[in-house]
């Protein structure tokens, strides 16, 4: 695995602060070494002071965290690629953007990774044609990123736990909640007991680009996240 990175984080809004606060202690946890962190504001559209801040760095990172949002992902990540710095790049969900993937293109888009809720393609999961002929029905297009189905599985959730529970009653419904594995379009789920705060434990979808397109790797289930 890569065991050195660069991180840099959005200091615009708090999700893009929190990612990285994860990624960094996680990544402490199973080993890795920080060798910078830097920041940076979305829309500054200069990324010159950390570029000079990382090409500074005597050990080259194995793998460089950008916790950012919108076009300002591909505008770092040009940069980066540039000027040579072919270390791979990881991300969250905010990379799951049909926008993003056009901005960074065939050229730009390759060894990028990222987690987001699911993969809108039957590898992901059995049911997804179904939840995509419903959809087109409706809307009379595909869905462009995978946030589509987490109000589906909203209601899925609820009504898988309700015929487990084989009733509504609210405190039913919410001892089959807690006690049940789900199988979502966002992957599978579980919440921990009421002692450890009802947390969810939940797969994610990893997705690489590959020329500037996604492509499904498969569903990943964290050991030992941090503590929310």
């Amino acid at each position: 695995g890569w065991k050195t990175a660069y991180v840099v984080t959005d200091q615009f809004i708090a999700y893009t602060k929190s990612l990285s606060k994860y990624f960094v202690e996680h990544y402490a946890n199973i080993g890795g070494k920080i060798l910078l962190e830097d920041t940076y504001t979305n829309g500054d559209n200069d990324f010159s002071a950390q570029l000079a801040r990382l090409q500074a760095l005597e050990e080259k990172p194995e793998v460089i965290f950008i916790s950012s949002y919108g076009s300002d992902i591909a505008f770092i990540i040009r940069t980066l690629r540039e000027v040579g710095i072919d270390s791979p790049v990881v991300g969250g969900d905010s990379y799951d953007d049909p926008a993003l993937h056009e901005a960074l293109g065939e050229r730009f888009g390759n060894d990028i990774y990222y987690v987001t809720h699911t993969f809108m393609s039957p590898e992901a999961h059995p049911d997804m044609p179904k939840f995509l002929e419903l959809y087109r029905a409706m809307y009379g297009e595909d869905p462009d990123t995978a946030f589509v189905a987490t109000g589906w599985d909203t209601i899925m959730l609820l009504a898988q736990a309700t015929e487990i529970a084989g009733t509504t009653d609210g405190d039913a419904v919410a001892r089959a909640l807690e006690s049940n594995e789900f199988n979502l379009l966002t992957g599978k789920l579980r919440y921990k007991s009421a002692e450890e705060g009802h947390e969810p434990d939940k797969a994610a979808a990893m997705v690489a680009l590959e020329g500037g397109k996604p492509v499904f790797l498969g569903w990943r289930r964290p050991k030992n996240p941090p503590k929310p």
